[in-house]
């Protein structure tokens, strides 16, 4: 057993050169020859393992054979004990060796155990399978490896060009964004210089004293006038892609539209002064107004409870005409006003004249907003009705519904010419309910 020990020791650190053709259950010489050295090793002494002295003797000789070389090549050999047969017979057997190699001496020792030890072969077979079926499982792993490194790879990869877009993508944002801010600051600096003296006026106003709170104020202002101007802004441009299609719609249609008389100037109507009139007043261009709300619902109703002329009840079904005539020394008119519990319907209307006779703030009560138009459906906004000597009028606010319940409404409109204001509260929608209405109206230079 010695022997075999030192033998195995001795095989870590020998060199085998493999010509190809050795191949033993699967493994090289090299490997096994070990496999059998270690065979020999765990088995002498059993049962299993039955073996001749003789064979015994020549397995030993062809280990010393492998890790030594051939005898007649040892120069400093142990002697052996005088009672050690055992060493006697193998190194006789080992002498008997002669020149032969290393590998064939593995071969031999291989051969000899698979011929003389029935387990053997079994032995082998066994590790094969094992090597094999490690074999398989390596190239598994490795395969199982691979994918995961190409899954990984083709994740990172997606993961590198959604970020990229991503990226991409609030770049493209934040550029948009900031030409919009640009943009929006560029129109607010116009507006701004329009409307700067007209709300620090309001704002002197409604604080006085106290420039901070004005400032805060006529940011707000500044703020909703722009938003207001967008919007209006938006539709104007809604308005014009619809006529650009009317437009494409009348000129498809070529030859098939109608033709349209035309009255000789000697038959045209006698009242060609009145419509001469209205014309004029029609090429005067009316400024957008600008319009608001706050907050301060509560603190401006106590204010104009002071006035009780400025606190007015709109009946069920009723329209309230506000009439404010241009002041001489006046630029802008003003006007504020807030409800109780519901909404109303307001608007305001500029009408054209020359009267001097009207100067003041007068209220007028009617049952829709008719009645500044003909029964006949005339147009209030050019005052084209069918009242020869009725001074023409063009919309400044259109009537709809506001909130002022829930909050102040406000605005101002510059004086387009001399005339009159109408300030249109309409309550002709409710069948049930009046209103409780509170207003301020007032004109800056």
């Amino acid at each position: 057993m010695a022997e075999v020990d030192s033998v195995a020791e001795k095989l870590n650190d020998t060199v085998v050169i493999e010509n190809g053709k050795d191949d033993y259950w699967g493994f090289s010489l090299f490997d096994a020859y070990k496999m059998a050295i270690k065979f020999y090793r765990d088995n002498e002494g059993k049962r299993t393992f039955e073996m001749e002295y003789d064979d015994k003797v020549q397995l030993m000789s062809l280990t010393k054979q492998v890790s030594h070389g051939p005898l007649n090549q040892q120069n400093t050999l142990p002697d052996i004990g005088y009672l050690d047969m055992f060493g006697h017979d193998r190194r006789k057997a080992w002498g008997l060796l002669g020149d032969m190699s290393s590998n064939d001496a593995r071969r031999k020792f291989i051969e000899t155990i698979d011929h003389k030890v029935p387990v053997f072969g079994p032995f082998m077979i066994a590790h094969q399978k094992e090597k094999e079926e490690k074999e398989r499982q390596r190239i598994r792993e490795e395969e199982e490896r691979k994918r995961l490194e190409e899954e990984k790879r083709l994740r990172e990869e997606e993961e590198r060009r959604k970020q990229e877009e991503l990226e991409e993508k609030q770049k493209a944002e934040e550029k948009i964004k900031n030409e919009q801010e640009t943009q929006k600051q560029q129109i607010m600096a116009a507006l701004n210089a329009q409307t700067h003296a007209q709300f620090q006026q309001y704002a002197a106003q409604q604080y006085p004293g106290n420039a901070d709170q004005q400032a805060v104020l006529i940011k707000h202002l500044q703020e909703q006038h722009y938003q207001q101007y967008m919007k209006v802004y938006l539709q104007q441009q809604q308005q014009q892609q619809q006529q650009q299609k009317e437009t494409t719609t009348f000129n498809s249609v070529g030859t098939n539209a109608p033709m349209t008389a035309v009255i000789p100037k000697s038959e045209q109507s006698d009242d060609t002064e009145t419509e001469d009139d209205a014309s004029e007043a029609s090429v005067v261009r009316i400024a957008e107004p600008s319009m608001w709300t706050r907050p301060q619902l509560d603190e401006f109703k106590q204010q104009i409870k002071r006035d009780p002329e400025s606190v007015l009840s709109v009946g069920r079904g009723e329209v309230v005409t506000v009439r404010v005539p241009t002041h001489e020394e006046g630029a802008y008119v003003f006007w504020e006003f807030a409800t109780d519990s519901y909404d109303l319907g307001f608007g305001v209307y500029f009408e054209w004249t020359n009267s001097t006779g009207e100067n003041q703030v007068s209220v007028e009560v009617g049952e829709s907003t008719d009645d500044e138009t003909d029964e006949e459906g005339g147009d209030l906004e050019r005052g084209s009705g069918n009242e020869p000597n009725r001074p023409p009028i063009d919309e400044v606010v259109p009537v709809y519904r506001r909130d002022c319940h829930l909050e102040v409404n406000a605005g101002s409109h510059r004086y387009p010419g001399r005339g009159v204001y109408l300030l249109k509260f309409d309550n002709s929608y409710s069948l049930w309910r009046s209103k409780t209405l509170y207003y301020r109206v007032y004109y800056t230079r």
